[in-house]
């Protein structure tokens, strides 16, 4: 990384800290409940002479502290040390911040009584900017806000869920918060912790998850257009290597197993369904019947986005399992597709394999529901009732999945080279016109992808720099503009 490009990403990080120190003073001020993590904070200074931003300062320094000592003894090196150490300005910038928009804000609504809708308004507001804030991080990729990385340390050092560490860490601060200012106030009220706590928790999540790619354009600033061009050549010569695949997506009770196969038998390539359950779990390290109960799939997408997501660092980073497992899915996928010839049925496949200008990508659905149905009895021994609580069920799941990682529904044709209904068809032809396809565009291949190589899936199989990623993410903004 340049001087430069660091320059400019501390500059966005420091921009991004800032904009949620101020996110944090306008809920402050909304006066029904501020953020989680900020709750302990506000209740001590309204009992104490220091201010907010006061206050956050020298928890901060403690919760840097706190970090120090959850390292593991041989963790305990000049680097680990630095990234502690280089959080005392970050956090003095945060809390000046918070202070100094609250000044402001003290100044506007003087002698304002709010009605509560602009209170609820606020709160969306300061939450809607908190996130803004969190994603712009997150692009900048500089390092963690103090919370965060107090956090990502009891993850890693006692093997949990981040978001189930990140929900126990926000409701100890939420019950001392509240212990504190009922103590505080001759047990007459609670302070600070109201359905504003709740609304800000249940939006931040969601609203980086929508943020995100949408922000995304911000990479154009760290890199120069030679740059971004140099690495879109580079990307274009990868892509050459890969060999030819079929990607098959697929409605529930559509046959695509038995299709895959049946194409592979006839193309004589190799075929991957469940065989990459193994695979998936070497990569990532974790059991094959995890692997085989999460991979693929999210088990309740609201409940994943608000609270099991770790938002504060890039997904290659990230400590939630479902995260790992993605991240190893598609290190496989794209060993294998680097590897040789075959035929790959679901797990998002055509997204990551999105630049191999081999790559067929094929969507099965059935527009006659019996279809369906009898195939589910037919194949899985499943009656109606069943058959069609399965395929609600497993579709939702199938889509989320897709929609949460590519950030496009399931069933977006754009996403395809073919949709093909099974039920007008009939397996064979679909099977045929596969097979046809698949010959042509091997004999022919994409000239050119819509896109480029995603962020993550480039992090763990390009072995140029770690800027790579940022620039085809670059590039992939700058393509859809033109």
């Amino acid at each position: 990384m340049s001087k430069l490009e660091l320059a400019k990403r501390i500059a966005v990080f420091l921009f991004s800290v800032m904009i949620q120190g101020c996110g944090i003073s306008i809920l402050a001020h909304a006066l029904v409940g501020i953020t989680p993590i900020a709750s302990f904070s506000y209740v001590i200074s309204l009992h104490c002479p220091l201010s907010l931003g006061g206050v956050t300062f020298f928890f901060h320094l403690a919760l840097m502290v706190l970090q120090y000592f959850l390292l593991f003894p041989q963790e305990r090196d000049r680097r680990h040390i630095m990234d502690i150490l280089w959080q005392i300005p970050m956090t003095f910038w945060f809390s000046l911040a918070i202070d100094s928009s609250g000044w402001l804000l003290d100044r506007a609504l003087s002698g304002v009584d709010l009605p509560y809708v602009m209170s609820i308004a606020m709160v969306i507001a300061g939450s809607l900017i908190i996130a803004t804030g969190i994603t712009l991080a997150v692009h900048a990729n500089v390092a963690l806000v103090t919370g965060e990385a107090v956090v990502k340390l009891i993850s890693a050092r006692i093997k949990k869920e981040f978001g189930f560490v990140k929900m126990g860490f926000d409701l100890t601060l939420v019950s001392l918060a509240s212990a504190i200012s009922f103590i505080a106030t001759d047990f007459t009220m609670v302070e600070g912790v109201r359905e504003g706590t709740l609304l800000s928790a249940c939006m931040v999540g969601p609203s980086v998850r929508f943020l995100m790619p949408r922000l995304r354009i911000i990479n154009r600033f760290f890199y120069p257009k030679e740059q971004r061009q140099a690495y879109q050549a580079a990307q274009a010569q990868n892509a050459q290597h890969f060999h030819g695949v079929i990607t098959i997506a697929r409605e529930y009770g559509c046959g695509g197993r038995i299709l895959g196969q049946q194409l592979a038998e006839q193309l004589k390539l190799s075929f991957y369904d469940n065989e990459l359950i193994g695979m998936i779990a070497q990569e990532s390290g974790l059991s094959t019947q995890l692997v085989a109960d999460k991979a693929g799939r999210l088990d309740n997408a609201l409940l994943y986005e608000m609270i099991f997501k770790d938002y504060a660092a890039s997904l290659d980073q990230s400590l939630s399992t479902q995260d790992a497992l993605f991240v190893a899915s598609s290190r496989v996928i794209r060993n294998l597709a680097h590897k040789e010839a075959c035929v790959i049925v679901g797990r998002g496949a055509d997204f990551i394999l999105g630049d191999n200008p081999r790559c067929l990508n094929v969507y099965l659905y059935a527009s006659n529901l019996q279809y369906k149905l009898d195939f589910c009895q037919e194949h899985y021994h499943e009656d109606e009732p069943t058959a069609r609580d399965k395929m609600a069920r497993i579709d939702h799941q199938r889509n989320e999945y897709h929609r949460h990682y590519h950030g496009q529904s399931l069933s977006h044709a754009k996403n395809y080279d073919l949709c093909l209904d099974v039920s007008a068809l009939g397996p064979q032809a679909c099977c045929d016109l596969i097979a046809t396809a698949y010959r042509k565009l091997q004999a022919s291949p994409k000239v050119h992808t819509h896109q480029l190589a995603h962020s993550v899936h480039d992090a763990l199989t390009s072995p140029t720099s770690a800027a790579a990623p940022q620039a085809a993410a670059a590039l992939k903004d700058e393509e859809h503009s033109a």
